[in-house]
């Protein structure tokens, strides 16, 4: 009788388990706005850094603009080249920028996840271990 009325208390903690994980994975479902994660990767140890990041996109921006107008109005060879180079540089510069901040949006929405789960393995140990 003992066995069976332990096989049935692992039975209701497991279900409970499930049903504890079920809650966590829906509620971890709520991500921030998009505007919201973008604040976040201005903020902390290196928000000053990130935020000189912003000014400089906008300076490249405007230096590949200009090149690409300059590069069409070049007569010579040579010219063209260098305004082409310049443009490329600028726009590759931009994509390195933009990686950069989504890797750090990214960073961030993994770290609230591992918290959620370390929050939630802690719930789950202490109510296997019944406090």
């Amino acid at each position: 009788m003992t066995h069976e009325s332990n096989r049935a208390d692992d039975a209701a903690r497991d279900s409970e388990m499930d049903a504890a994980i079920g809650r966590a994975m829906r509620a971890g479902a709520n991500e921030p706005p998009i505007l919201t994660q973008v604040a976040e990767a201005f903020s902390g140890r290196m928000g000053g850094i990130n935020m000189l990041g912003v000014p400089m996109m906008f300076g490249l921006l405007g230096l590949a603009v200009w090149s690409g107008f300059r590069f069409f109005d070049a007569t010579e060879t040579r010219g063209m080249v260098m305004w082409a180079t310049i443009f490329l540089f600028c726009s590759t510069s931009i994509g390195m920028f933009k990686m950069w901040y989504w890797m750090l949006m990214n960073r961030n929405a993994v770290t609230r996840e591992v918290k959620r789960l370390e929050l939630q393995v802690a719930r789950l140990a202490g109510a296997r271990s019944g406090t």
